[in-house]
C-alpha cells in the first residue's frame, strides 16, 4: 500500500499555538524551548521513536497504524526531526472545537420525514431485512464524540477507547456519536415495523471509539490514535466497518497524509472504512481522509422529506470535487434531516432549535456524517450476509447505486438503491447471486476518480463543516485540525 512508501512530506499541519522564539537556542538551553505536540511518521514505528530520542525529545505514544509515533518536540528541533533517517513526515497537533419506540416519544414514522423508516424505505434496506439479515456478527467502529448507551442499543453497544482526555468511551457529552450510532444500529420495536425505530444494521455492534470530549474538542492526534486502537483491536472485536464522519482540509496530496495513511491501513486491514465527503458545498473538493480513492467517500442526498427517490437531489452542503481532476464521492446517501437518538443532555440535545427535536428521545440532523453513517449500517448488514474484504463491500455498494440527475462531480456514482441493483441485474432474489467478485478490485478503478498530486499547502484551521443550526450560526464553528461532517442540525417541515 502506499503507506509504507510515503517519503515526502508538506509543511507541517495546523495552528501552532505556541510562539517560537526568534533565535535558536544554543543546545545548553534547548530544555527551555517550548514544546509542541507532533505526529512523526517513519519507516517504522521504531524508526519514528528512535528518531524522536536522538533529538533529545520524548515519544508519548507508538502508532503502529501510520508507522510512527506521538511525540512531545522541542519547537526549535522540529526541522531537525524531519531531516532524521527513517522520518517520513512530521506533523504538528493542534486543538480546537467541534462543534419498542421508548416511552415519552410520539411520532409517526411513516409520515415523519427523515425517519429511519423513510430512510430504510429510500435505500432498500429492508430488502436485506426481509431475508433475515440485520447485520448481525458485525462491528461497527464509530469513531467520534463517544455513545451514550440506551435501551435503543442494550447490549450491543461496547466501550472501545476514550482519546478525548474525559476518561468514558460510552459516554457523550456533545452528542453527535449517538445521532450516528442510532443511524447505524439503533433499535427498538420489531424490525422495520412502523411505529419502531430502526437502524440500517439494527443487530450490529457499535464499538464506541471516543475522540472528542464533552465540550466537542479534539486533535488530529486522538484521532489516529483512535484509528491506532481499531486496527490493534479489529480481530478481537469483530470490527468489519469504521465510520468516520469527520474531516480535515484536504490541501495536501493524500499520500502524505497521516490521516489517508491511517485509514488505508485500516483498509489493508480488512476494516471497510466509511467517510463523510463534506459540508461545504460543491465545487470545493473532499476533506481528508473521503480524498482518498481507497476508501468509500459519501455525499449527502436531500430525499426533500418523502420516500419517493424521483425527487432526490444531491444537498446543496455537500462537498464535491472541483474538477475530473480532484476525487469525487462514491455514493450519495440520505442526509437531510434525519431522525436518530439524542444523547440525553448533551450539547446537541440543548442547543438544537425545537423544530429538530421530536418527542424526548429523537433529534433531527442533517450533514454528511448522517449520509456516512447510512452507509456504514447498509455495509454492515450486507456483511451480516455475505464476509466480505474491503474491496468487495465497495464493489457491491458501488453496484447498489442509482443514477442521479445531477452534476456527477457532486452525485458521484448516484443514490444507494438496493432494489435497483436487484432490478439491473434481473435477480429474483439480491443475496446469493450477487458475490461473483474478481479477488482484487482496484479501489480506484471501482471509485471511478482520480486525485490531484499538485495540493501543496499547510495544514490550516478548518471550519465545523456543519455551520447552521436553523437558519443561525453555531457560535463555536471552529475546530483547528478537524472538521465534525454532521452538524447542521435542521428539519425540514413535516
Amino acid at each position: 500500500m502506499r503507506f509504507t512508501t510515503r517519503t515526502t512530506r508538506s509543511p507541517a499541519r495546523g495552528v501552532i499555538l505556541l510562539s517560537l522564539a526568534a533565535l535558536a537556542l544554543p543546545g545548553a538551553m534547548a530544555s527551555s524551548a517550548p514544546k509542541v505536540h507532533v505526529l512523526v511518521q517513519g519507516t517504522s514505528s521504531a524508526a519514528a521513536s528512535a528518531a524522536v530520542v536522538r533529538t533529545g525529545n520524548t515519544v508519548t505514544t507508538e502508532l503502529s497504524v501510520i508507522d510512527g509515533v506521538v511525540a512531545d518536540v522541542r519547537a526549535d528541533d522540529v526541522a531537525q526531526l524531519r531531516r532524521q533517517p527513517g522520518v517520513l513526515g512530521v506533523s504538528t497537533d493542534s486543538r480546537g472545537e467541534l462543534e419498542s419506540v421508548l416511552p415519552g416519544t410520539t411520532y409517526d414514522t411513516e409520515t415523519e420525514s427523515g425517519s429511519m423508516w423513510a430512510t430504510a424505505q429510500n435505500t432498500g434496506i429492508t430488502t436485506f431485512w426481509n431475508q433475515g439479515f440485520t447485520g448481525s456478527g458485525v462491528g461497527v467502529a464509530v469513531i467520534d464524540s463517544g455513545v451514550q448507551p440506551s435501551a435503543f442499543f442494550g447490549t450491543r453497544l461496547v466501550a472501545g477507547a476514550d482519546f478525548s482526555g474525559a476518561g468514558n468511551a460510552l459516554a457523550d457529552g456533545f452528542g453527535h456519536g449517538t445521532h450516528l450510532a442510532g443511524i447505524i444500529a439503533g433499535q427498538s420495536g420489531p424490525i422495520g415495523a412502523p411505529g419502531s425505530f430502526t437502524g440500517m444494521a439494527p443487530n450490529a455492534k457499535i464499538i464506541s471509539v471516543r475522540v472528542a470530549d464533552n465540550l466537542g474538542i479534539s486533535s488530529l492526534t486522538k484521532i489516529v490514535q483512535g484509528l491506532d486502537w481499531v486496527y490493534k483491536n479489529r480481530t478481537a472485536q469483530g470490527i468489519k466497518v469504521a465510520n468516520l464522519s469527520m474531516g480535515v482540509p484536504a490541501y495536501d496530496d493524500y499520500t502524505t497524509d497521516p490521516l489517508a495513511a491511517a485509514v488505508e491501513r485500516l483498509w489493508s486491514g480488512g476494516v471497510t472504512v466509511v467517510a463523510s465527503a463534506g459540508n461545504i458545498g460543491a465545487g470545493r473538493n473532499l476533506t481528508s481522509p473521503a480524498y482518498d480513492p481507497t476508501i468509500i467517500a459519501v455525499g449527502a442526498l436531500d430525499t426533500k422529506g418523502t420516500v419517493d427517490p424521483s425527487d432526490d437531489a444531491p444537498a446543496a452542503f455537500s462537498a464535491s470535487a472541483a474538477d475530473w481532476l480532484h476525487r469525487r464521492p462514491d455514493v450519495l446517501a440520505p442526509g437531510r434531516s434525519i431522525l436518530s437518538i439524542k444523547a440525553t443532555n448533551s450539547v446537541l440535545a440543548g442547543f438544537a432549535p425545537p423544530s429538530s427535536k421530536i418527542g424526548t428521545s429523537f433529534l433531527k440532523g442533517s450533514g454528511t456524517s448522517q449520509a456516512a453513517a447510512v452507509v456504514s449500517g447498509e455495509l454492515a448488514t450486507l456483511m451480516s450476509a455475505k464476509a466480505l474484504t474491503p474491496d468487495e463491500a465497495k464493489w457491491n455498494l458501488m453496484n447498489m447505486t442509482q443514477w442521479v440527475a445531477a452534476d456527477q462531480l457532486v452525485a458521484g456514482n448516484g443514490r444507494v438503491n438496493v432494489p435497483w441493483f436487484a432490478t439491473r441485474l434481473n435477480l429474483a432474489k439480491l443475496v446469493g447471486l450477487q458475490w461473483n467478485l474478481p479477488a482484487v478490485v482496484s479501489p480506484t478503478a471501482v471509485s471511478e476518480t482520480s486525485d490531484s498530486t499538485t495540493r501543496k499547502a499547510s495544514w490550516q484551521g478548518a471550519t465545523w463543516q456543519g455551520q447552521t443550526w436553523q437558519g443561525s450560526t453555531w457560535s463555536g464553528s471552529t475546530w483547528r485540525g478537524s472538521t465534525w461532517s454532521g452538524a447542521m442540525w435542521l428539519s425540514l417541515p413535516i
